[in-house]
């Protein structure tokens, strides 16, 4: 998959909607991480307070955010309870691989994340898989998913 030039945007989900067509056995996972706190801010101060919508992949027990292979270089596993301690994850959804694997052979999304190619569809993948699940949502100014009550109005 090719993601240079994102601006962040969704990229997550993409990514590991792409583990998750690969890789038996697992969920696409997405929920709301706690914002960063002032110690974390003092250490990034690109950080944001507010908190987000993100996706990552389950197996089991274990985790995988796609996400961070820039920052560690590698695809590290998280156990699963330490993954959502350390990110303060609430209200995680899961959508199955054989669900996603429907869902991607009506929108064409394999081929959008291996060959580039459209999707077969006007409407957002991250939003299709959000309204999948029930997920509210709101845009912040800065085009990040956050929850309802910290988007635009």
């Amino acid at each position: 998959m090719n993601l240079v030039g994102s601006n962040g945007g969704g990229t997550c989900f993409f990514r590991s909607a792409a583990l998750v067509l690969d890789v038996p056995g697992t969920e696409l996972c997405f929920g709301i991480l706690a914002g960063a706190t002032e110690e974390e801010l003092a250490a990034n101060p690109d950080g944001s307070p507010t908190p987000f919508i993100h996706s990552w992949v389950e197996r089991g027990n274990t985790i995988f955010s796609p996400t961070q292979i820039e920052r560690e270089g590698e695809l590290i596993p998280w156990p699963k309870a330490t993954y959502y301690e350390t990110n303060g994850v609430c209200h995680a959804h899961r959508i199955s691989r054989p669900v996603l694997l429907k869902l991607s052979g009506e929108i064409g999304l394999s081929a959008h994340l291996r060959l580039g190619r459209p999707l077969k569809t006007k409407a957002s993948f991250v939003f299709t898989v959000l309204n999948m699940a029930g997920m509210p949502y709101a845009i912040a100014k800065d085009g990040g998913l956050v929850p309802p009550d910290f988007g635009e109005r």
